[in-house]
């Protein structure tokens, strides 16, 4: 998601925009990166501080939200995917500030924006094949036959973005298992669609990427 920071007379606004999230993992990686943001705010700030969630997401996506931030305030139905706070908080000290942690965080987070400005385009379009071939579960060798250019270029270019293929692979099939269990969709029919042979293999994947059975995330139908 990219993340830009809004100020306003009195409040300011971390503005989600998902307009780069292919569409039909969209809502899912929302609905996460929404309670994440919203449970890390209060650590970092303090936990007196006033947030709200604004979201787009609507009827079962905004309710999944709502469960998951407890006492924060969730409004729906919104325009954009915020996390609002009161303007002033921009003026506090962080309650665990520490002057040699924040240069490390700093250069840290430097490095990261170096790296992600000038790589990870290769990354994205891998994502993007693999998203429109899933229920073949094209491997790397006709990935990088897709891209023209060798397996082992491939491997390693994706190396410098920081990830992998198998990476990749296992990223796209757990969020897209993770938002068609999420529809109450029977194991045997989300292994079906993501590629597996059969559901016992699904099943193996799934508890490797997310540590439990994919039987305990399917949501019952109706």
């Amino acid at each position: 998601m990219r993340v830009r920071l809004v100020e306003a007379d009195r409040e300011v606004a971390v503005v989600c925009a998902d307009v780069d999230i292919p569409a039909d993992v969209r809502a899912f990686f929302v609905e996460r990166e929404l309670v994440k943001i919203a449970h890390l705010v209060p650590i970092a700030l303090g936990p007196s501080v006033g947030v709200r969630v604004e979201t787009g997401l609507t009827g079962a996506r905004a309710e999944a939200v709502r469960s998951r931030i407890g006492d924060i305030e969730l409004r729906s139905g919104c325009r954009h995917h915020r996390i609002v706070l009161d303007r002033d908080v921009l003026d506090l000290p962080l309650p665990n500030a520490d002057p040699l942690v924040t240069s490390e965080l700093e250069r840290e987070c430097l490095r990261l924006l170096d790296l992600r400005r000038g790589r990870g385009a290769l990354a994205g379009r891998v994502r993007a094949l693999l998203l429109a071939d899933l229920d073949t579960a094209p491997g790397m060798d006709l990935i990088a036959a897709r891209l023209h250019v060798d397996p082992r270029t491939l491997r390693r270019n994706l190396a410098a973005e920081g990830t992998s293929f198998r990476e990749l692979a296992d990223e796209v099939r757990a969020a897209l298992a993770a938002e068609l269990l999420g529809t109450g969709l029977p194991v045997a029919a989300v292994a079906t669609r993501l590629g597996f042979h059969d559901a016992a293999g699904f099943s193996r994947a799934y508890r490797r990427w997310t540590g439990q059975t994919p039987g305990r995330a399917r949501r019952p139908p109706g």
